[in-house]
């Protein structure tokens, strides 16, 4: 019986690993890609971080649309606005779904409450719709004053403590989040609601990046796995823990004030009246994680664009100067840029795209799933396939930009997509890809371009941008040695941004300073509804 019990062991070993090899090579009819190892396809070369670098190395070698193998799993990746405008919005119907993940959807984000890692389906489409009532164009634009006080705060903030930019970039963008969704102020990056949001931010982002955790997915039987001998649950719970304790905290505040002090405008606000109640339905989970998205999406993408933006005004002073003559034009040193002024400012722009095109805040698109058999360019496209566009390859491909690597917001200035003279873009070509595309484009888009609208102009307007003094010399630090490079002076995770940095920000004049206080000053009948209540 020994004998015989270990003999059925051996053939069930050889008939997995005989599954595990074939799962495990390319499909010939499916599109190029390195060659991989047995059962590991190319899960070995994948980096721990930043594995949207190799991805564009790998776009550099078989194109704009390639393949990989982690393990069983069909990885197709898309490097070119072409093949993601061909496949996730002509064909977003079978392209709109998201893996089965177990880290993501049973131990991060359990009951599909994240909007981002959801099953493309109809509690996808209910939560999504719910989003789009509350961040359509034209409640956005009644944000707009919101947004403008914000970055009033900002630039008075930048005037007292310029040394501590970063901090108040980042109060920004969560400030401007807090009050427009949960009828919060933050006043400075002191505030435990912000900090707390960048600490459960930051973990999510790393757990979620590719190559940070285990292959589960590849490799199911790991998911069994006791917490003792899989650090990465331990991970996972305490991420979710943070995420449900600071969402539930804010929408727990939110009722009170509603209760204590009235509604203000908010997003929130308006989903917890008695008639949005009954016309969407949803319970209190579901409602407080639609809330904390909007931050997630939100604040980190905001503040990592705008950082990006200062640290490119630091490397390229001639950008800066182009911008400033844009403004000074318009609203000369009597009074700080306004939304109004916009269509008079076709280089603020230009920079806001140009800063969204050479330093996008999501490197890598979170990935999609392909829903049925496909075929594109002859390519045999399976069902089930992990679907990636790479945003870094994207933005830096050759074919379609003059010089990607650099700095050149002029790019918009020729046509809306930034593209080299003859290239002719298809219609429905994004002019940047850091929101997304298909039909999982991110809903709070046109907010967030209002942020980075206001703040490049204000920023531009009140301040010149220098690089940092030598500490022993004294001396300017010369800008060629200014560190721009992603793969060392950007963060690791799914969303990435300049690592801290040093540079010199100061006011243009001293009128400048006094305009910049007084708007700020101005505003406060405005912000007192905002005020913790």
């Amino acid at each position: 019986m020994i004998n015989a019990a270990w003999i059925a062991l051996g053939f069930l070993a050889i008939v997995l690993l005989a599954r595990g090899l074939k799962a495990s090579q390319r499909d010939a009819k499916m599109p190029p890609g390195p060659p991989g190892l047995p059962l590991l396809g190319n899960l070995h070369e994948l980096p721990w971080s930043k594995s949207y670098l190799k991805m564009l190395e790998w776009s550099r070698k078989y194109g704009d649309i390639y393949s990989l193998k982690l393990g069983s799993t069909n990885v197709i990746v898309l490097s070119s606005a072409d093949v993601v405008t061909e496949l996730f919005d002509k064909r977003g119907a079978i392209y709109s779904n998201r893996p089965d993940s177990y880290i993501a959807n049973e131990l991060l984000c359990p009951n599909e409450t994240h909007l981002l890692l959801m099953s493309y389906g109809p509690a996808w489409r209910h939560l999504r719709k719910t989003f789009m009532s509350v961040l359509n164009i034209s409640t956005v634009q009644t944000l707009r004053t919101l947004q403008g006080i914000e970055a009033s705060q900002t630039m008075k903030d930048l005037c007292d403590t310029p040394e501590r930019f970063s901090q108040h970039i980042r109060r920004y963008a969560t400030g401007v989040i807090l009050s427009s969704v949960f009828g919060t102020r933050a006043e400075s990056f002191d505030d435990p609601n912000v900090k707390e949001i960048y600490r459960v931010q930051d973990q999510f982002s790393e757990i979620l990046e590719p190559g940070n955790t285990p292959p589960v997915d590849a490799f199911p039987w790991l998911q069994y796995l006791p917490s003792g001998l899989a650090s990465w649950k331990q991970r996972a719970a305490e991420v979710y823990k943070g995420q449900h304790d600071l969402y539930h905290g804010l929408l727990n505040g939110t009722k009170r004030r509603i209760a204590n002090a009235g509604y203000v405008n908010c997003f929130m606000d308006r989903l917890l009246s008695d008639e949005e109640k009954a016309k969407h339905n949803l319970d209190d989970e579901h409602l407080a994680f639609l809330g904390g998205v909007m931050m997630e999406a939100g604040s980190d993408s905001t503040s990592s664009t705008l950082l990006s933006f200062i640290l490119a005004m630091v490397k390229y002073p001639h950008v800066l100067k182009k911008l400033q003559a844009e403004i000074d034009a318009v609203c000369g040193d009597e009074r700080s840029p306004t939304f109004e002024d916009m269509p008079s400012l076709p280089y603020v722009q230009a920079c806001v795209l140009e800063t969204m095109r050479w330093r996008p805040a999501v490197p890598a698109a979170f990935p999609h799933v392909l829903t049925q058999d496909d075929w594109y360019r002859g390519y045999f496209l399976p069902k089930g396939s992990m679907v990636i566009a790479n945003v870094t390859a994207i933005h830096q491909n050759p074919n379609d930009y003059e010089d990607p690597s650099q700095y050149m917001p002029e790019r918009y200035y020729k046509n809306e997509h930034g593209l080299k003279p003859g290239r002719v873009a298809d219609p429905a070509r994004r002019s940047v890809y850091t929101f997304g595309a298909g039909r999982r484009v991110c809903p709070g888009m046109h907010l967030g371009e209002n942020s980075l609208r206001i703040n490049m102009a204000r920023l531009a307007w009140g301040f010149d941008f220098l690089p940092p003094l030598d500490s022993v010399t004294g001396k300017e630090a010369p800008r060629e040695q200014i560190p721009v490079d992603v793969k060392s002076a950007y963060t690791d995770g799914v969303s990435s941004g300049p690592k801290d940095y040093k540079c010199r920000i100061v006011p243009r004049s001293r009128k400048h300073v006094e305009i910049m206080r007084k708007d700020l000053e101005l505003a406060g009948p405005e912000i007192d509804q905002y005020r913790k209540q």
